[in-house]
């Protein structure tokens, strides 16, 4: 059990670096389409390929939140037992 917890935990941290790096390149990335795109306002900027990241790192973000729940709702269940071990011994 304490395997599946650990790898829980893994998995949220390296969920939450990939949201991050990826928040940080969308931000650049943004900026330099927005300058080439001030730069020359005749010219097609194309967003695609950000609207097809952001839709991943949405769901990335849904994912990592739903395994935060589940490890706070281990931890609060951990707690209850906890209590109601040491009212019913």
């Amino acid at each position: 059990m304490a395997i599946v917890v650990i790898i829980l935990d893994i998995v949220v941290i390296v969920m939450a670096i990939c949201c991050i790096s990826f928040n940080i390149y969308r931000t650049v990335a943004v900026n330099n389409i927005l300058d080439d795109l001030l730069a020359n306002p005749d010219q097609y900027s194309n967003f695609e390929s950000l609207s097809y990241y952001e839709m991943v790192f949405n769901s990335t973000l849904a994912i990592m939140v739903f395994f935060a729940w589940v490890k706070v709702g281990r931890v609060r269940a951990a707690k209850e037992r906890a209590y109601f071990s040491q009212q019913f011994p």
